[in-house]
């Protein structure tokens, strides 16, 4: 999913890319309101828990 100017970025400023996360809107809930929370199961959801766990092996 990385992708060359991102890369090229964090060579630049000297760290690790951690993810790239695409502008997305959370999904409705089952009441048909918009949350500002993404589901876990979503997914930028897991995308935010594989960000979540790189940032933890970084503690």
């Amino acid at each position: 999913m990385e992708k060359v100017a991102e890369k090229k970025v964090a060579t630049e400023l000297e760290t690790e890319l951690l993810g790239i996360f695409p502008i997305e809107q959370p999904e409705h809930n089952e009441n048909g309101y918009l949350s500002g929370v993404y589901e876990e199961d979503s997914m930028q959801g897991r995308r935010f828990l594989e960000l979540a766990r790189k940032i933890n092996q970084h503690l």
